[in-house]
């Protein structure tokens, strides 16, 4: 069945997956790894988002791009991208 890939009996062979423990912990779901991927990329682009508010007021201030870049830990081209947004 795993060499193959197909199984007449799919949903016993998931559910075995699916309860099986190793070293005392549930195995992680799809769905659960899903989640987890979706909020671990929420929680960098939410980062970025706020790095580039920062970028955005520093050279609404008049700072310079390296600077902005240098204080907001964003590459030059993104800080171009910021000042195109201003």
């Amino acid at each position: 069945m795993l060499q193959r890939g197909h199984t007449e009996q799919a949903d016993l062979f998931y559910g075995v997956l699916r309860d099986r423990e190793t070293g005392g912990e549930s195995m992680m779901t799809l769905a659960q790894w899903f989640e987890e991927k979706g909020i671990e990329k929420g929680i960098q682009q939410g980062r970025q988002e706020v790095s580039q508010e920062f970028a955005q007021r520093l050279l609404s201030k008049g700072m310079s791009r390296e600077d902005v870049a240098e204080m907001a830990n964003l590459p030059l081209a993104e800080i171009d991208k910021v000042i195109n947004l201003i």
